[in-house]
């Protein structure tokens, strides 16, 4: 046995000891990663703990969101589908898909394909539509809209509005359909009853226009002819009374049935060329007399530069200003109404501007928004006396809007109102509506005191005729002295009253007078220009040293107008009064006229005998005039292009295209407008018949 030193026991014991402290470092290290792991493990443990709790808080989120997306979807009141890529059903408002399918099991929608859903519907044709729209959408990224009417399940018919639209995500790429299907069943229908209302209405107005227009047309046609038989001044102003009333009553019955097109949206506005001349006059005269009964002074100031001739509706045209006019002739008491005629030029079109003005009634501010309203006549207690239905400005407003004007007023109570009417129009020739041939030549003096004289002063200096306006006696002694006058233009009662003796300077010497100032007995007119004054009036002096022939506006022979001889004519109508009231009519100008009372008694009577012409009355029972038209016109021969006219109390203007289509050559209204059956006879007879 070895016997160790006391060295080496210490030595090992120092080894030991080192070999114990390096063991127990090592405990600690373990120790503390233990304590580590531990750590780990409890955070690993919480986070677990955690992400569950997260993970049933998301579902039951997501629960709740579904639920609150599947209570949404299930109270839109359309069917709304969303389909994937392969067009199955991803979600959309079950309940109702279900309902309109009837199915029972919710679950079965689920990726079920649209295919198999559209399968349900027996109308083929409309899936076929759809699904071909589908597609589109899908495969074009197309979306669309169309309405159509489908048939379901169980027998139920109904129309529906179908909207495809393609979800797209962020990259461009379709990732699915959106599907909806709006039920319109309702709304079709109602438009469909409304329309029908408005059809059924329009007829009505048609028949009801004719059966008052009916007598109406026998009361104006008989008092015109008595009128211009009539000897004793008594009796003939009776008369006239009698075709004012009438004439009144007749307009009434036109502003309704006017505004009943307008509130049906069946007025029509045919575009056409006009003179623009020629339509104001026909305006302005209208008027004149209307002013001349109530002693007010009427003035008119148009821009010569207008084109002569436009495209537009001329009669409409004048319908608007005949109400305005009318209107401020209505309402104003003394004093004057001026209508201006304006234009500003753009390209081919221009857009022209009316504007009546007068020193009226005038309007309260308070009323000015009820002012365009129809059956509406403002200040009723003050303007008692005042006939009207209320309804001109509301056909006015109608007629501007359906021709793109518009109508505006400004009023100032009891000193007027000046109302402007736009609208652009079509130029067809740009030809202004006057021309003064040399007029680097003309010089002119204008001799009044009055607010038209110095507007014809204006005018003249526009159409470069140099012109002096003189308003006393004194300063036209001294311009006469002064200057050599071409024309002189003096209005009548400075005229009449000049205290000086008027020279006789060699210019054309014309006196205006206010209308109400003439008398159709007086034979010498050539000399006079009548208020208001037009300027194709004045300019036709300027040019032609000479009054206008039959500038006038009275017509002192209606039916010497214009003569026929050698004419046989056929006026068919199942109103009796009304054959004998045309066929007087006719002897005046004339014509022998037979008479018909039925469509059937007119072929007997055109197998008989030949005529140059034939008057067809379109509305009688068994056979109306189109088909009594077609009849003669199927005998072949002279039948085949005898003038046929149709007369009718129906307005429309759409009424002529009908006429037309059964063969008919022309078309007249009822009562018969001289001027128009005038026009209607030079038309279509020949003219060695025309006297």
């Amino acid at each position: 046995m070895t016997v160790q030193t006391r060295e080496e026991l210490m030595e090992q014991l120092l080894e030991l000891k080192q070999e114990l402290k390096r063991s127990r470092l090592d405990q600690e290290k373990l120790r503390r990663r233990v304590n580590r792991l531990k750590n780990d493990i409890y955070s690993i443990n919480t986070m677990y703990e955690n992400t569950l709790r997260l993970r049933d808080f998301d579902m039951a989120e997501k629960e709740r969101q579904y639920t609150y997306n599947q209570l949404l979807l299930d109270a839109f009141p359309h069917i709304l589908a969303v389909l994937d890529q392969d067009m199955n059903y991803v979600l959309g408002t079950d309940r109702l898909i279900m309902k309109r399918m009837k199915l029972s099991d919710p679950q079965k929608l689920k990726r079920m394909s649209a295919q198999t859903i559209l399968r349900l519907i027996p109308d083929k044709e409309w899936v076929n539509r759809i699904m071909l729209q589908i597609h589109n959408a899908l495969s074009h990224t197309v979306s669309s809209r169309f309405s159509d009417k489908i048939n379901l399940p169980g027998g139920d018919t109904v129309h529906v509005s179908t909207t495809l639209s393609p979800a797209i995500d962020k990259e461009g790429n379709v990732q699915g359909l959106v599907l909806m299907v709006q039920d319109i069943t309702e709304v079709v229908l109602a438009k469909e009853a409304a329309e029908a209302a408005a059809r059924s209405k329009s007829i009505f107005l048609a028949n009801m226009s004719h059966e008052i227009r009916t007598p109406m047309n026998a009361i104006i046609s008989i008092g015109h002819l008595l009128n211009a038989s009539e000897k004793d001044d008594n009796r003939k102003e009776h008369l006239r009374n009698l075709l004012m009333a009438s004439e009144s009553l007749m307009n009434i019955i036109n502003d309704i049935l006017d505004f009943s097109k307008i509130d049906v949206q069946k007025l029509e506005t045919v575009s056409q060329p006009y003179r623009v001349i020629d339509m104001l006059s026909e305006v302005i005269n209208l008027i004149a007399l209307k002013a001349a009964e109530k002693d007010l002074e009427f003035m008119v100031e148009i821009d010569p530069q207008l084109p002569r001739v436009l495209m537009g509706n001329d009669l409409r045209i004048k319908q608007v200003l005949i109400n305005l006019l009318s209107n401020a002739v209505k309402y104003t008491r003394r004093g004057h109404v001026i209508l201006r005629v304006g234009q500003t030029r753009k390209r081919q079109a221009v857009k022209l501007v009316f504007t009546v003005q007068d020193t009226g009634i005038g309007i309260k501010k308070e009323e000015m928004p009820y002012l365009f309203e129809a059956f509406t006549q403002l200040d009723i207690i003050k303007n008692r006396g005042i006939q009207g239905t209320g309804l001109g400005l509301a056909i006015s407003k109608g007629i501007a809007q359906k021709m793109n004007g518009a109508i505006s007023v400004s009023s100032t109570y009891r000193k007027g109102s000046t109302f402007e009417f736009t609208l652009q129009q079509e130029i067809a020739d740009e030809t202004p509506i006057v021309r003064v041939k040399e007029p680097q030549t003309k010089r002119a003096l204008v001799f009044g005191n009055s607010t038209s004289a110095q507007m014809l002063a204006n005018t003249l200096n526009q159409i470069q005729v140099r012109c002096d306006l003189v308003r006393t006696g004194e300063g036209l002694v001294r311009h006469m002295k002064e200057h050599r006058y071409t024309h002189m233009f003096f209005w009548e009662r400075e005229y009449k009253y000049c205290p000086y003796k008027i020279p006789d300077a060699g210019a054309k010497q014309v006196i205006v007078k206010k209308t109400f100032h003439i008398h159709a007995g007086e034979t010498d007119q050539s000399n006079i220009l009548l208020e208001p004054l037009l300027i194709s009036d004045v300019v036709h002096v300027i040019n032609h040293g000479k009054v206008k022939k039959g500038h006038t506006r009275w017509e002192e022979d209606t039916f010497r107008q214009m003569r026929v001889r050698d004419v046989s004519a056929l006026v068919v109508d199942d109103i009796e009064v009304n054959c004998l009231i045309t066929q007087e009519i006719l002897r005046q100008y004339g014509m022998c006229a037979d008479t018909a009372l039925s469509g059937a008694e007119a072929l007997e009577l055109v197998r008989k005998k030949r005529y140059d012409i034939i008057f067809m009355d379109h509305m009688m029972p068994d056979m109306d005039g189109c088909e009594t038209t077609m009849r003669i016109r199927n005998l072949g021969g002279w039948y085949a292009d005898v003038p046929i006219i149709a007369l009718t109390a129906n307005t429309a203007e759409d009424i002529k295209e009908p006429f037309e289509q059964k063969g008919m050559d022309g078309y007249m209204g009822k009562p018969l407008e001289i001027k128009e059956l005038n026009h209607i006879l030079r038309t279509f007879l020949p003219g060695g018949k025309i006297i």
